[in-house]
């Protein structure tokens, strides 16, 4: 995760590396970072990592009033849920963004 978060922000902020693929290969870095996040806190359970960092109440709290839900078990599906969604988005998006990758090389050849 840390690899591919420097490499992204290695390309982002240097100029001579801006150019034409490289700004392709830094999002594909930021994907894989947040989908690998997203995975490692699945892999720990992500009921575990709810309740450690007490997300269940703070989600409550912040959004419990505009989504209304009817029990506490609700509100943690949702979160679970969310984790599993935002893997698999990212992990899609990485491989989509590999795909045009490809695809300009093979252009550019």
């Amino acid at each position: 995760m840390m690899g591919s978060v420097l490499v992204a922000l290695t390309i982002f902020y240097n100029k001579k590396l801006k150019v034409h693929p490289s700004p392709l290969i830094a999002y594909i870095c930021m994907c894989e970072a947040i989908s690998c996040f997203n995975g490692f806190i699945w892999a720990v359970s992500s009921p575990y990592v709810i309740c450690y960092f007490n997300l269940l109440w703070i989600f409550e709290a912040t959004v419990h009033w505009k989504v209304p839900m009817n029990e506490p078990h609700h509100t943690f599906e949702l979160l679970c849920l969310s984790n599993q969604l935002i893997f698999q988005y990212f992990q899609l998006a990485s491989l989509f963004l590999n795909m045009c990758l490809c695809v300009d090389l093979v252009l550019t050849l």
